[in-house]
């Protein structure tokens, strides 16, 4: 009998408390509930799983070669650009002004902070909407960003829009080696991430094309000089995930015109024609002279036939 009640507790209780079946749920609950809890875990894993197949994710790895050397020539205002790289089929790169910028006010200039932005180099409004993105700088200790972060709390932080002709030609100390893959892990340290490093997380709308999103006060000069004197060459390496909505359909909105001239739409010349009017005169002529017809001898001096455009 008793044999018979353990049995029964252990299988058939629908009051008895029994421990989620599905591996990794630890959930315990009675057994006359475990069927609501199998269908609210099913409708839950359905949404991550589509949430996931929606995301996409990208990790870069960026060096800025001799980034000292680059970041003392500086002045108040000028940045170092890093080579772009594309998310969403849009260009990125990472721009730094090692001295500050106008729109930094005074605690860059106080604190000899450089600021650090994430910029859409992109002539074409809406490729790319809102992004979760993480800086990480190598070799840089996590202490080396106190007193930033709270500065920034409050402020809207709407980083200036870049300026067309800087962003579509970036100078040449921004020639940069940038290498890209992409992370199919959740949004958060992969494999690579360095917890000992110092790292800043945003989620910003990056529709607007030609405009940067980041940090005024990112962290002080002289501890981005010692991250880079760390790694070989003087590099400063940057790291940025990626991490934003798949789309399917974007409206996009491009602004702006190219003026310029092509040559001339001209006829394509005529062949060369032979007097070949019937075999009784090719019999009587065997070796007939050839003339250019007159259309193909006035144009003959004409360029070559090339598209308007």
């Amino acid at each position: 009998m008793r044999g018979s009640l353990n049995h029964h507790l252990r299988s058939e209780c629908m009051e008895s408390e029994m421990e989620c079946t599905y591996a990794g749920c630890h959930r315990k609950m009675k057994r006359c509930d475990f069927e609501t809890h199998e269908k609210e875990a099913m409708i839950d894993h359905m949404r991550k799983m589509r949430t996931e197949l929606q995301t996409e994710r990208l990790e870069v790895a960026v060096k800025i070669p001799d980034f000292v050397a680059k970041s003392e020539s500086r002045v108040r205002n000028q940045f170092i650009e890093s080579a772009c790289f594309f998310f969403q089929n849009t260009p990125f790169a990472v721009r730094i002004y090692p001295k500050g910028n106008y729109w930094s006010g005074g605690s860059s200039s106080s604190n000899n902070a450089c600021c650090l932005y994430l910029m859409n180099l992109s002539t074409i409004r809406g490729t790319v909407g809102m992004v979760r993105y993480r800086i990480e700088v190598v070799n840089l200790p996590p202490h080396a960003l106190e007193g930033f972060a709270e500065e920034e709390e409050g402020q809207s932080n709407m980083p200036p829009a870049v300026e067309a002709e800087s962003s579509v030609s970036p100078s040449s100390s921004a020639s940069s080696s940038s290498s890209a893959s992409s992370s199919s892990s959740a949004f958060g340290p992969p494999a690579s991430f360095s917890p000992s490093s110092a790292k800043r997380e945003k989620e910003e709308d990056f529709s607007s094309g030609l405009a940067g999103r980041g940090w005024d006060s990112f962290c002080r000069l002289s501890d981005l000089y010692t991250a880079a004197r760390a790694a070989p060459a003087g590099a400063l390496e940057v790291k940025v995930w990626m991490s934003a909505q798949r789309m399917r359909g974007r409206r996009v909105e491009v602004s702006g015109c190219r003026l310029g001239s092509s040559a001339p739409l001209v006829a394509i010349p005529s062949a060369e024609v032979a007097v070949t009017d019937a075999p009784s005169s090719r019999a009587a002529n065997p070796n007939p002279t050839p003339h250019t017809h007159p259309a193909t001898h006035a144009t003959s001096n004409l360029p070559p036939f090339s598209a308007p455009f």
